[in-house]
């Protein structure tokens, strides 16, 4: 699906409900699990959140390991 009609998506019901792909977050979320989506800000995050962005070519979800300001 679109990164922009996500995004809208997102805003327009506060959450986004996708299913998990790959093996990177494994045992967390297994291939096909559902994941749901809520929206925060960035000064929100802290280590250890699960956090989706739009990578290269894909969505990625990935756990925040470090949380610097600026970043």
């Amino acid at each position: 699906m679109e990164i922009a009609l996500l995004r809208e998506r997102l805003e327009e019901a506060g959450h986004l409900d996708l299913p998990a792909e790959g093996l990177s977050m494994w045992p967390l979320y297994r291939p096909g699990q559902r994941v749901t989506i809520h929206a925060c800000a960035p000064e929100h995050l802290r280590v250890g959140h699960v956090v989706l962005f739009a990578g290269r070519e894909r969505l990625v979800l990935h756990r925040v390991i470090a949380c610097r300001p600026g970043m």
